[in-house]
């Protein structure tokens, strides 16, 4: 996004096309209201994933319970070595 709206991006895509300067200030609008939108899309996936997308565990589905690998019990027991 920060990218899109780049002051030197924006000058250079007027020169490339022959645009005037009155022309580099509509530019610029539009590409504000783009980064803007697609910065609320992003913040609503965000919280989309953070509240509502189910934890999958590792080595198995959703839901399923993960069984600790060998090196985990052998760090959690060491006494029985």
């Amino acid at each position: 996004m920060g990218k899109m709206i780049s002051v030197q991006s924006i000058a250079v895509a007027v020169a490339a096309t022959g645009m005037t300067s009155a022309d580099e200030s509509r530019l610029f609008r539009f590409t504000i209201k783009h980064s803007v939108l697609m910065m609320i899309v992003m913040g609503l996936v965000s919280l989309l994933f953070a509240h509502n997308v189910p934890r999958r565990r590792a080595g198995g589905a959703a839901g399923s319970e993960a069984r600790p690998c060998r090196h985990s019990l052998r760090l959690q027991n060491p006494a029985q070595q």
